[in-house]
């Protein structure tokens, strides 16, 4: 398995660097910074000879992904190092191998076209024949040639089709209707047959699904990128099965995709990764992709990458490549903002065109975020923690007022009091005769809460967000019975059955009748949620969107709420504050 590439000079990239994740690695970037580049020399150092069910070996030579230049690709005996490690163990390096790069001028060769010789050179030890040598580990390139419609193509009615096994049929048409969401189209009893089809031009092997509304020939671009993956994954899945039929060691694998997104709707792209990070960690081998959609980055950098630890190797790394400033460089796991910036071409200053929101922690920004899904191109959230005395402070100024959107917990009671300060000019008689909060989320120009459930609205102790997600989930685990359609439906579309849910719910729950739960303390609540943020990401996010989708009331109030403030403040002005007075609210809260 690969641990860390340095690419040392080799196209456009000089002197980038990082680690390979365990299971996924995603290259971004705009165009032209080299993706297709990491992409090329990773699946050039090794290989297999064995055959693949896509009828080709497992093997990809950087001379089929990119054509190298005698000018622009000077010879360099140094120009890419690598890593390797063992599957089970990254933290240390059990081969430290590079590649040369040369220009063969053969006789045999008219003077005017020299051909690239590209060679990994390893220890001798390592070497076959005293040769330099690929490493011994299959690899699999799907490129963008893979994406020509089936239907644009020309057909070759006398190639070999492929065959698969039953059991891999079955595989194939579930994940296929799993992955692009097809289960209301295509029913499993009207699938009428699963067909070889290779295409001319671009040659290429794939299956097509026949069913009673279309034949195979049918597929569309999307349907085809995704039989293409899966394809890829079962034949790693049959070569995995001989090794260690025939006693052999499995030393991994590498699956390299470009641009892995294309062709594939927002819903189809998070399941894909998904479906890859599975099938990583199943199969022991490390699958590398580009991609461009932004909606699929975001995703990952706010899910998948945001806590990871430096200079290692997680489970999911993300690498940004960046030219805005003249070389390549190369940035690790950067937020999921700096990659809507990068990618739609702004500038930091651009941030002033966001609505800046200030919440009291961690927990509030995940929780508002989690109701309203489009907060990366309409909010900006400030770095800060701000308790919601400090927070109230803030509003004696008239700055904060007209430019923040502040975010409180649903725990927060504003006292009539108080009102004075956010509604100053109401009129002298004025008499409240509703709840002050609720008079709050109406007059006020900048504050909304966070949800509570309705029934408990009015309660004379509301309860603070990570409380309200506690006790749904004890709600949700009383017995499968209880489990609500959206929460069944988001457990199982992330691999939780019921038996794999209740097991878990020891180790994810606060019980009601614990001393604990008891307690109703902050700090206990707030370390559930973290705990489950750091560790079961993907259990916290069903219990958030379960919650949002089973309180639609609750959360489309909030919403409205929202969008409204947003729309005050945004018709005030063009946030065109000065930063100074951002690093001034961070170093005083009373400013």
């Amino acid at each position: 398995m690969f641990r860390h590439v340095n690419i040392i000079d080799f196209r456009a990239l000089k002197n980038v660097s990082f680690f390979l994740g365990k299971q996924i690695t995603v290259i971004a970037g705009q165009n032209g910074t080299g993706k297709s580049t990491v992409l090329a020399v990773l699946a050039h150092t090794c290989e297999r000879k064995e055959i693949s069910l896509l009828g080709r070996p497992f093997r990809a030579p950087v001379g089929e992904i990119l054509k190298l230049s005698p000018q622009h690709d000077a010879e360099n005996n140094h120009c890419v190092e690598f890593e390797l490690c063992d599957p089970e163990d990254f933290s240390t390096v059990t081969e430290p191998f590079h590649i040369r790069r040369y220009w063969l001028h053969a006789d045999a060769l008219p003077p005017q076209k020299p051909y690239p010789k590209v060679l990994p050179v390893r220890k001798p030890v390592r070497r076959v024949h005293g040769k330099d040598s690929k490493v011994d580990m299959p690899v699999l390139y799907l490129g963008l040639g893979r994406l020509h419609p089936i239907g644009e193509a020309r057909l070759d009615s006398h190639a070999e089709p492929l065959q698969l096994t039953n059991d891999e049929k079955s595989f194939l048409l579930a994940k296929h209707v799993e992955l692009l969401a097809l289960d209301h189209i295509i029913l499993k009893d009207h699938v009428t047959g699963i067909e070889g089809i290779t295409t001319k031009g671009y040659s290429k092997k794939t299956l097509g699904i026949a069913s009673d509304l279309t034949d195979e020939k049918g597929n569309s671009a999307g349907q085809d990128n995704i039989t293409q993956i899966l394809l890829s994954i079962l034949a790693f899945k049959r070569l995995r099965a001989s090794d260690l039929a025939a006693g052999k060691r499995w030393a991994g694998g590498l699956l390299v995709i470009d641009e892995a997104d294309a062709t594939l709707h927002a819903d189809s792209q998070i399941r894909l990764f998904d479906f890859l990070k599975l099938q990583a960690a199943e199969l022991q081998i490390q699958i590398v992709f580009t991609a461009h959609s932004l909606f699929l980055l975001e995703h990952i950098a706010e899910h998948e990458t945001r806590r990871n630890e430096a200079d290692c190797n997680n489970a999911v790394e993300l690498i940004f490549l960046d030219h805005v400033d003249g070389p390549v460089k190369c940035r690790v796991n950067p937020s999921a903002e700096a990659i809507h910036d990068n990618l739609l071409v702004q500038l930091e200053e651009d941030h002033q065109e966001m609505i800046p929101v200030m919440t009291e922690d961690a927990e509030a920004i995940w929780f508002f975020k989690m109701i309203i899904p489009e907060w990366a191109s309409i909010f900006r959230f400030l770095d800060i923690e701000i308790g919601e005395s400090q927070m109230r402070k803030l509003l004696c100024s008239t700055f904060i007022i007209d430019c923040f959107l502040l975010v409180h917990d649903s725990d927060v009671k504003y006292t009539a009091q108080q009102i004075e300060v956010l509604h100053p000019e109401r009129d002298k008689e004025f008499k409240l005769i509703m709840p002050v909060n609720d008079y709050v989320k109406d007059k006020a120009k900048n504050i909304v809460f966070l949800p509570e459930e309705a029934s408990k609205e009015h309660a004379s102790e509301p309860r603070r967000p990570e409380r309200i997600l506690i006790d749904y989930l004890n709600t949700q685990l009383t017995s499968p019975a209880t489990l609500s359609d959206n929460f069944k439906r988001l457990a199982t579309a992330k691999g939780f059955n019921n038996q794999i849910l209740f097991k878990l719910k020891p180790q994810i729950t606060i019980p009601a009748d614990s001393v604990e739960y008891q307690k109703n303390d902050r700090e206990v609540d707030k370390n559930w949620f973290r705990k489950l943020r750091d560790n079961r990401p993907d259990v916290l996010e069903i219990i958030g969107q379960a919650w949002v989708m089973d309180h639609p009331a609750e959360c489309n109030a909030f919403r409205e709420h929202v969008f409204r403030k947003a729309c005050i403040l945004h018709s005030k002005n063009r946030f065109t504050y000065a930063r100074a007075k951002l690093d001034r609210i961070k170093a005083d809260p009373q400013y």
